[in-house]
């Protein structure tokens, strides 16, 4: 299992658009939401936490998840696995949304959320890439997945920038 963290941007607006341009071309589709007003949509929803805080710069959550090969977990252990993440990285009580790609020669799946919470304050990354590194190897034994055991580099360094 790899998971990467991609660079922050201004606004969850253009993960979104990504995933769903990816949806639209039947390359991806969007398998789980988390606390989604559902009269407003995802974007909406997006953009009500951003406005809340007008100090942070970068506004947007988003993550590769990335089984291996030889890993084959059902759409519900995706789903838990990635709820399990996101509540240890902060964002369990978030907006979020996940995506299930198959737009090269694996399933992976994009995590979008927002890294503001309900009252308008950042929601704390201080070592985001550290902390999900120490998740994903709390978590791997017990969804059955192998995470850098020595089997390859892409392994040893677990695909974090």
């Amino acid at each position: 299992m790899v998971l990467k963290i991609m660079q922050p941007a201004s606004s969850s607006s253009f993960s979104l658009e990504y995933n769903e341009s990816k949806c639209a071309t039947g390359e991806a589709c969007l398998i789980h939401t988390n606390c989604i007003d559902e009269s407003l949509g995802i974007e909406d929803t997006f953009s009500r936490y951003e406005r809340r805080n007008l100090r942070t710069e970068n506004l947007s959550f988003h993550m590769s998840v990335n089984p291996s090969p030889d890993e084959h977990l059902t759409e519900d252990q995706v789903k838990a696995f990635i709820s399990d993440i996101m509540k240890g990285l902060g964002y369990g009580s978030q907006p979020y949304v996940v995506y299930r790609h198959s737009d090269i020669d694996r399933e992976h799946y994009h995590v979008v959320s927002v890294r503001v919470n309900e009252q308008g304050r950042k929601i704390p990354d201080f070592q985001e890439n550290r902390r999900c590194l120490q998740l994903l190897a709390a978590l791997a034994p017990q969804y059955g997945l192998s995470v850098g055991n020595g089997e390859g580099q892409r392994f040893a360094t677990m695909g974090i920038d």
